[in-house]
Protein backbone atom coordinates (compact mmCIF):
# COMPACT_ATOMS: atom_id res chain seq x y z
CA UNK A 1 0.00 0.00 0.00
CA UNK A 2 1.11 3.58 -0.49
CA UNK A 3 1.05 6.23 1.55
CA UNK A 4 2.12 10.08 2.13
CA UNK A 5 4.98 10.11 4.16
CA UNK A 6 4.92 12.14 6.87
CA UNK A 7 8.45 13.12 7.36
CA UNK A 8 11.10 13.99 4.29
CA UNK A 9 14.46 15.66 3.16
CA UNK A 10 14.72 17.11 -0.15
CA UNK A 11 17.74 18.73 -1.32
CA UNK A 12 19.68 19.79 -4.18
CA UNK A 13 20.79 22.22 -6.89
CA UNK A 14 21.60 23.47 -10.44
CA UNK A 15 24.46 25.07 -12.03
CA UNK A 16 24.67 26.58 -15.09
CA UNK A 17 27.35 28.60 -17.10
CA UNK A 18 28.20 29.67 -20.58
CA UNK A 19 31.07 32.34 -22.14
CA UNK A 20 31.59 33.60 -25.30
CA UNK A 21 35.74 33.10 -25.39
CA UNK A 22 36.02 34.26 -29.42
CA UNK A 23 32.84 35.86 -31.46
CA UNK A 24 32.18 33.02 -33.13
CA UNK A 25 32.68 30.14 -30.13
CA UNK A 26 30.74 29.34 -26.59
CA UNK A 27 31.19 26.87 -24.57
CA UNK A 28 28.54 25.44 -22.20
CA UNK A 29 27.69 23.33 -19.50
CA UNK A 30 24.78 22.19 -16.85
CA UNK A 31 24.87 20.47 -13.32
CA UNK A 32 22.05 19.27 -11.37
CA UNK A 33 21.56 16.99 -8.66
CA UNK A 34 18.72 15.66 -6.17
CA UNK A 35 18.54 13.75 -3.01
CA UNK A 36 15.32 13.14 -1.13
CA UNK A 37 15.22 10.82 1.76
CA UNK A 38 11.95 9.51 3.36
CA UNK A 39 12.67 10.21 7.38
CA UNK A 40 9.57 7.69 8.71
CA UNK A 41 10.25 5.02 6.34
CA UNK A 42 8.63 2.33 8.17
CA UNK A 43 6.02 4.28 10.30
CA UNK A 44 2.34 4.26 9.33
CA UNK A 45 0.75 6.73 10.75
CA UNK A 46 -2.94 5.69 9.52
CA UNK A 47 -4.33 3.34 12.16
CA UNK A 48 -5.35 -0.11 10.13
CA UNK A 49 -3.46 0.14 7.44
CA UNK A 50 -0.85 -2.35 6.49
CA UNK A 51 2.25 -0.70 4.47
CA UNK A 52 5.03 -2.64 2.71
CA UNK A 53 7.66 -0.15 3.72
CA UNK A 54 9.25 -2.16 6.51
CA UNK A 55 13.24 -2.79 7.91
CA UNK A 56 15.16 1.06 8.03
CA UNK A 57 13.85 4.15 9.84
CA UNK A 58 15.19 5.82 6.60
CA UNK A 59 14.95 4.99 2.15
CA UNK A 60 15.75 6.79 -0.57
CA UNK A 61 12.67 8.64 -1.95
CA UNK A 62 11.22 7.10 -5.04
CA UNK A 63 11.47 8.48 -8.26
CA UNK A 64 14.31 11.10 -7.87
CA UNK A 65 16.80 11.36 -11.35
CA UNK A 66 20.25 10.92 -10.49
CA UNK A 67 22.99 13.29 -10.85
CA UNK A 68 23.35 14.55 -14.16
CA UNK A 69 25.45 16.79 -16.66
CA UNK A 70 25.24 18.25 -20.02
CA UNK A 71 28.40 20.32 -21.73
CA UNK A 72 28.91 21.24 -25.13
CA UNK A 73 30.18 23.91 -27.12
CA UNK A 74 28.62 26.61 -29.69
CA UNK A 75 29.74 27.66 -32.84
CA UNK A 76 27.92 30.58 -34.36
CA UNK A 77 28.14 33.55 -36.43
CA UNK A 78 29.54 36.42 -35.15
CA UNK A 79 27.35 38.81 -33.44
CA UNK A 80 24.51 39.46 -30.89
CA UNK A 81 21.76 37.72 -33.01
CA UNK A 82 23.58 35.08 -35.19
CA UNK A 83 21.53 34.24 -38.33
CA UNK A 84 22.98 30.55 -37.64
CA UNK A 85 23.88 28.33 -34.90
CA UNK A 86 26.02 24.75 -34.55
CA UNK A 87 25.79 23.14 -31.33
CA UNK A 88 27.43 19.96 -30.25
CA UNK A 89 26.98 18.64 -26.50
CA UNK A 90 27.48 15.77 -24.15
CA UNK A 91 24.92 14.26 -21.46
CA UNK A 92 25.76 12.59 -18.78
CA UNK A 93 23.81 10.88 -16.30
CA UNK A 94 25.25 9.22 -13.23
CA UNK A 95 23.95 5.62 -12.05
CA UNK A 96 21.34 6.00 -9.27
CA UNK A 97 22.06 3.60 -6.84
CA UNK A 98 19.65 5.67 -4.10
CA UNK A 99 16.41 3.80 -4.84
CA UNK A 100 13.77 3.20 -3.00
CA UNK A 101 14.06 -0.40 -2.69
CA UNK A 102 10.87 -1.17 -0.66
CA UNK A 103 8.52 -0.04 -3.40
CA UNK A 104 10.58 -2.01 -6.20
CA UNK A 105 12.47 0.55 -7.15
CA UNK A 106 15.48 -0.33 -9.46
CA UNK A 107 18.74 1.08 -9.67
CA UNK A 108 20.21 2.48 -12.61
CA UNK A 109 23.29 2.46 -14.61
CA UNK A 110 25.18 5.63 -15.97
CA UNK A 111 25.35 6.18 -19.64
CA UNK A 112 26.68 8.98 -22.02
CA UNK A 113 25.21 10.17 -25.57
CA UNK A 114 26.11 12.56 -27.46
CA UNK A 115 23.94 15.49 -29.59
CA UNK A 116 24.54 17.73 -32.37
CA UNK A 117 22.10 20.65 -33.23
CA UNK A 118 21.56 23.17 -35.73
CA UNK A 119 19.79 26.31 -36.58
CA UNK A 120 19.33 28.62 -39.96
CA UNK A 121 17.45 31.93 -39.62
CA UNK A 122 16.03 32.32 -43.27
CA UNK A 123 14.58 35.08 -42.45
CA UNK A 124 12.84 37.42 -39.56
CA UNK A 125 10.12 34.72 -39.86
CA UNK A 126 11.46 31.52 -40.75
CA UNK A 127 14.04 29.19 -38.56
CA UNK A 128 15.16 25.91 -39.86
CA UNK A 129 16.06 24.06 -36.45
CA UNK A 130 17.17 20.15 -36.43
CA UNK A 131 19.66 18.13 -34.83
CA UNK A 132 20.75 14.50 -33.91
CA UNK A 133 20.27 13.05 -30.86
CA UNK A 134 22.30 9.91 -29.41
CA UNK A 135 24.89 10.25 -32.24
CA UNK A 136 26.48 7.24 -31.12
CA UNK A 137 23.49 5.29 -30.59
CA UNK A 138 23.99 3.93 -27.11
CA UNK A 139 21.66 1.52 -25.59
CA UNK A 140 20.50 3.06 -22.24
CA UNK A 141 17.76 3.46 -20.19
CA UNK A 142 16.88 6.98 -18.22
CA UNK A 143 15.81 5.84 -14.36
CA UNK A 144 12.87 7.39 -14.59
CA UNK A 145 11.53 5.63 -17.40
CA UNK A 146 8.76 3.44 -17.02
CA UNK A 147 8.86 -0.38 -16.41
CA UNK A 148 6.19 -2.64 -18.30
CA UNK A 149 5.23 -5.60 -16.19
CA UNK A 150 8.22 -7.16 -13.86
CA UNK A 151 10.95 -4.96 -12.59
CA UNK A 152 13.37 -6.45 -15.04
CA UNK A 153 10.57 -5.88 -18.01
CA UNK A 154 12.13 -2.18 -19.00
CA UNK A 155 11.60 -0.55 -21.63
CA UNK A 156 14.85 1.54 -23.30
CA UNK A 157 15.25 5.02 -25.15
CA UNK A 158 15.30 5.01 -28.42
CA UNK A 159 18.13 4.72 -30.73
CA UNK A 160 19.62 7.31 -32.72
CA UNK A 161 17.42 10.19 -33.58
CA UNK A 162 17.11 12.80 -36.56
CA UNK A 163 14.85 15.73 -35.17
CA UNK A 164 14.08 18.58 -37.86
CA UNK A 165 11.49 21.50 -36.98
CA UNK A 166 10.05 23.46 -39.78
CA UNK A 167 8.09 26.49 -39.25
CA UNK A 168 4.61 25.72 -37.88
CA UNK A 169 5.68 21.91 -38.08
CA UNK A 170 7.98 19.06 -36.03
CA UNK A 171 8.51 16.35 -37.89
CA UNK A 172 10.27 13.58 -35.58
CA UNK A 173 12.42 10.38 -37.36
CA UNK A 174 13.86 7.65 -35.58
CA UNK A 175 16.91 7.40 -37.69
CA UNK A 176 18.45 3.47 -37.30
CA UNK A 177 21.96 3.39 -39.22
Amino acid sequence: MFTNTPRSTIGGGELYGQADVTTWLTPFGNLAYVQARDLSHNINNQVGLTGSRTGASQEPLPGIPPLQAITGFRIHQPGVTPKWNVEFSAQMVAGQHLVASSLDELSSPGYTIYNIRAYWQLTQAVMLTGGVENLGDKFYRSHLDPRSGSPTDVLFQPGRKLLLWLPGHVLVVSVEW
